[in-house]
């Protein structure tokens, strides 16, 4: 079998339209041979099973005047979902007009109806987070918003409350907005991965006063006892979990020492709790 001819050296290893390849010399029948896959019509790219790859391109789809919004802003910016990236998920491109030329295999076009702001995430242009977070509740749970609006919270130079509570009232009359309402008056500043945020929502369900969130304990000399993930300090109650943060993975397991200075085993989720006078 006869080998491809080589691409020029601007389009290797990275996607490119068709249009680009053709004004380079390509000949049409080059960027249709089998080493090359068409995520959208018009575009060409190497093979690929990764989401930064994937992204390259879907990004030669977006004209100045418009970004990515939705769940594929929220991936962009790395917001915590509730399931994973697959190759066979659309992508949600938003623009300030209507989108016609976008109607095409894997690509969700969005209008938008008020003024958006956008970001810029590694020159990729989407949708700013409190926006793709609105832009989410019809979809999401109320659970899943305040993960998200933690997350948000913890990340720094990103969203003050003040922002998420400004974009809820923005939505009024807007799908989604009863969700938006519930879930900004539950998020918190101080949660450090969403299991923290699921067992402080688990907590106030199931009755139990609101927890100080990842803070340092003290006895009564003022000696430091532990650092809680949730802290009862008025119960003299605290506990520690050990599972990935909003910004960057830990371990799953390890030792950590309970406020009576007891040794206790580290697992996914909420684990060490202990009580002593403070």
């Amino acid at each position: 079998m006869r080998r491809p001819a080589s691409l020029p050296a601007s389009l290797v290893n990275r996607p490119f339209s068709v249009r680009d390849a053709v004004e380079l010399g390509v000949s049409r029948r080059r960027v249709r041979n089998k080493d090359l896959i068409a995520p959208f019509w018009g575009i060409r790219s190497p093979p690929t099973a990764e989401f930064a790859e994937a992204l390259q391109a879907a990004a030669c789809l977006i004209s100045p005047d418009e970004a990515f919004s939705h769940l594929s802003a929220a991936r962009i910016l790395g917001l915590p979902l509730p399931e994973p990236w697959t190759p066979g998920e659309p992508w949600h491109i938003t623009g300030e007009n209507e989108l016609p030329r976008l109607r095409r295999r894997h690509i969700e076009a969005h209008r938008s109806v008020d003024e958006r702001a956008v970001v810029l995430v590694n020159g990729v242009r989407c949708t700013h987070p409190t926006v793709t977070w609105a832009d989410l509740a019809p979809s999401m749970t109320v659970d899943e918003l305040v993960v998200m609006g933690d997350a948000m919270l913890a990340i720094e130079g990103v969203p003050t409350m003040t922002d998420l509570r400004a974009t809820v009232r923005a939505r009024c009359r807007r799908r989604g907005v009863v969700r938006l309402r519930e879930a900004v008056e539950l998020v918190r500043v101080g949660s450090r991965s969403p299991m923290e945020t699921t067992a402080r929502l688990l907590f106030r369900r199931g009755g139990l006063p609101e927890p100080e969130l990842n803070a340092v304990v003290f006895d009564a000399a003022g000696e430091w006892l532990a650092f809680g993930d949730f802290v009862w300090r008025a119960r003299a109650v605290w506990s520690r979990s050990s599972t990935a943060t909003f910004t960057e993975p830990t371990a799953a397991s390890g030792r950590s020492t309970s406020p009576d200075g007891r040794r206790c085993k580290r697992r996914a989720g909420p684990t060490c709790s202990s009580r002593r006078e403070w």
